[in-house]
């Protein structure tokens, strides 16, 4: 059992260029959100807090929003920014994915308006951690290191990639239940059981298309055959996610 644990554990670990990417695009996605979100959309002001940004919480005492236990906004995000670019360079994989976390941590803890992704991204970032631990590159898009691993580090780095096992597990279940339970909820949805979401989707006011290709994708909407392939493409494409 040991040895196919091994095995498994060694191929993952061959998926290291695969994990970089991954890593790069979480990094671009929340750095993003500082790039094209003003302050005022992350941190309105409460009506039940006052108006006030508050560290009392268990979760952003703990946040770099919160360091000295005084809410600071451009020290937070300047620490989130530093560490979002370092992750995403790939730079000391092992210990860049335990900074990973708490940048995450503290963005969906802290800001006032976090959604689904937030959420799903602390949880990723935890995995991800792990499956940096067992990496002796110093960069991680760096071909393996050949060099043999001495005693004691040997146990202790055999240990780490025995744990990338069920880390690399528990990261395809959460996107498969993630992907699933998203195609079971649309099938409860009447617009979705009669194969019109797309019709109406594009044509909301906030989350609608617009523009030129707007204007296309409307037209397209108005045709049943496509409508219907659309909707129902969507929670079939999940369902074998």
């Amino acid at each position: 059992m040991l040895e196919k644990i091994e095995i498994l554990s060694d191929r993952v670990l061959m998926w290291h260029k695969t994990f970089a990417v991954s890593r790069l695009l979480l990094s671009i996605a929340q750095l993003s959100v500082f790039a094209f979100t003003q302050t005022h959309n992350l941190f309105p002001p409460l009506i039940l807090n006052n108006g006030e940004h508050k560290c009392e919480a268990l979760g952003r005492a703990f946040s770099a929003y919160c360091l000295g236990g005084m809410f600071n906004e451009k020290t937070g995000t300047i620490i989130i920014v530093c560490i979002l670019l370092w992750f995403g360079s790939g730079l000391l994989p092992q210990i860049s994915g335990f900074a990973f976390v708490w940048s995450t941590f503290s963005f969906a803890q802290t800001i006032h308006l976090p959604d689904g992704g937030d959420y799903v991204a602390q949880v990723i970032s935890v995995f991800l951690a792990v499956l940096g631990l067992p990496h002796t590159r110093i960069w991680y898009w760096q071909k393996p290191d050949p060099r043999t691993i001495k005693a004691p580090l040997i146990y202790v780095h055999k240990l780490f990639r025995l744990m990338t096992v069920p880390a690399y597990i528990l990261l395809k279940l959460q996107f498969s239940w993630i992907y699933l339970n998203a195609a079971i909820a649309k099938t409860a949805v009447e617009q979705w059981q009669d194969g019109t979401a797309f019709y109406y989707v594009v044509r909301q006011e906030f989350f609608g298309v617009s523009g030129a290709i707007g204007d296309f994708i409307i037209e397209v909407s108005k045709i049943p055959i496509v409508t219907l392939g659309i909707t129902w493409g969507v929670i079939i494409i999940e369902i074998a996610i």
